[in-house]
């Protein structure tokens, strides 16, 4: 039912024999017709000293979404450019590119300003196609958030990376004294939720009904059962065809 959340669940350890010992314990969680997927991490050490704990989460976003005249919206204080890549583009770091060929990457630090609730937000916007992504994150244990663009040829992704450390190493985090720890026991969450918006147009649900009525409904190929499988190329067909878009450059 649309109320019930589907939730999957993990446990990641990363284990030096003499050495330090963390554990991610991950919860994913998303609702049948509400675009929205939630992450929940726990974090703790399980070793006997104080260790670095750096979270950085990438959610890469790409074309149709992303593409030339596509807008990132946030609310930041500042704006760093993390070299001399991204300082050509401080002015319009706000604005997707299309694809430039031989483009270099370009990465930028965003000082993003929570919001009453404590959770920060930036939103991916194609006007043109009616479609959004918003990301949210606590900013409580994530307060820090990276732009990464590269518009080149076979990438035109743009990287949307909540953290709590930069992405520059440890070595630079701690001259910095800003590098994240974790005391032997202690444990930290870190959430972050993504949403998907069409205006109300298309859903997961109309892409699952497609599927429905082409593969279940059709005639049975063989006598096991109703209708036939179907495999990843089905799918973006089903995608494409819901959304009148081309989910090519994305699915690869």
């Amino acid at each position: 039912r649309s109320d019930d959340a589907l939730i999957v669940q993990g446990r990641i350890t990363e284990v030096a024999s003499l050495g330090h010992h963390l554990e991610v314990e991950r919860t994913w969680r998303t609702y049948a017709g509400q675009g929205l997927v939630q992450l929940e991490d726990i974090v703790t050490n399980r070793g006997r000293t104080t260790e670095p704990a750096l979270q950085l989460y990438h959610v890469n976003l790409g074309p149709p979404l992303w593409v030339a005249g596509s807008e990132l919206l946030l609310n930041a204080r500042a704006t760093h450019p993390r070299d001399a890549d991204a300082e050509a583009y401080a002015d319009s770091w706000n604005r997707g590119p299309g694809i430039v060929e031989g483009a270099p990457e370009r990465v930028f630090e965003h000082e993003v300003v929570p919001g009453n609730d404590g959770w920060c937000r930036a939103v991916v916007r194609n006007a043109d196609l009616g479609l959004e992504v918003e990301v949210r994150w606590d900013a409580a244990t994530l307060p820090r958030m990276w732009q990464w663009v590269h518009p080149a040829p076979g990438l035109g992704v743009l990287g949307l990376e909540p953290a709590n450390c930069s992405v520059l190493g440890v070595a630079h985090d701690r001259a910095e004294g800003r590098l994240p720890e974790l005391t032997p026991g202690e444990e930290r969450r870190h959430r972050l939720e993504i949403r998907a918006r069409t205006g109300g147009q298309k859903s997961l649900d109309d892409v699952m009904r497609y599927l429905y009525a082409k593969f279940y409904e059709a005639p049975a190929a063989s006598y096991y059962g109703p209708g036939r499988g179907y495999d990843e190329k089905d799918i973006l067909e089903a995608i494409n065809a819901v959304s009148g878009s081309d989910f090519g450059p994305f699915s690869e």
